[in-house]
């Protein structure tokens, strides 16, 4: 017979869901005085998000300011302000055992009709 009134140890195991990159930034050109929407879909637990500029050919680092905005999510948002703007973007996705780098995003300015792209 069964004793009923016995509890068993509860046993609990972690179910982690892979980092993955599902959706990745895309090239885009906007006219000065617009704002560009870069975006990253990731899978996986505790995620973190860190954009990215290449400066001088070397990844900086992106902080929000009044150009920048969403550096840690998975939306960020461009201020294009300036005649010459050109740059290329990624984001480091991470959780606290690993960390995966998008594809990176070319964005340029041109001489285009609108003004929002959410890309």
């Amino acid at each position: 017979m069964i004793d009923s009134s016995a509890s068993l140890p509860l046993v609990v195991f972690p179910c982690t869901v892979p980092l993955l990159i599902l959706a990745q930034p895309f090239d885009i050109e906007l006219p000065v005085n617009s704002i560009a929407v870069l975006r990253v879909e990731a899978s996986g637990n505790d995620l973190f998000y860190q954009w990215f500029i290449f400066s001088e050919g070397r990844p900086s680092v992106l902080s929000d300011s009044p150009d920048y905005s969403g550096t840690n999510t998975a939306t960020l948002l461009v201020s294009i302000s300036e005649q010459e703007f050109f740059g290329i973007f990624f984001v480091r996705v991470s959780n606290p055992t690993e960390s995966v780098d998008s594809n990176s995003a070319v964005l340029n300015l041109c001489e285009c009709l609108y003004s929002l792209a959410i890309i």
